[in-house]
């Protein structure tokens, strides 16, 4: 095993992806899609004291310089529930690999969860 990532039942929104061999912590801030449909999600971290995020699902953004750090393609498999994808991580920022992973798997789990998410209808009896 390389790596866990939990929800953070104190703090609604984020995920914490914890390095086993290094016991590293490293703390996702989701932020929903703001103005439907306008503005993507946004998810943050920091590692290192440098600070990123992912631009929606696709773009990973060092903050220090909005420089694209990393990409990924999701790929639809027809024949079954589970995605594929590319992952492009630019040249130098090799360090940041297992992160961009996780946070992808991460991402990808949550907006899996909101598209099945079910809203319990309320009913009201006078």
């Amino acid at each position: 095993m390389i790596a866990t990532a939990e929800t953070c039942e104190d703090k609604q929104g984020t995920s914490t992806i914890e390095f086993v061999e290094s016991s590293t912590k490293v703390a996702l801030e989701h932020l929903p899609r703001r103005m439907v449909g306008i503005l993507p999600p946004k998810t943050t971290f920091e590692v290192e004291g440098k600070k990123y995020h992912w631009k929606g699902y696709t773009d990973l953004i060092d903050e220090s310089n909005n420089k694209l750090v990393a990409q990924y393609t999701a790929i639809e498999l027809e024949s079954s529930d589970n995605k594929t994808g590319n992952l492009v991580i630019s040249e130098g920022e090799e360090k940041i690999f297992d992160l961009a992973v996780f946070s992808t798997v991460v991402q990808q789990h949550r907006s899996d969860a909101r598209t099945r998410a079910v809203i319990p209808r309320v009913t009201t009896f006078c």
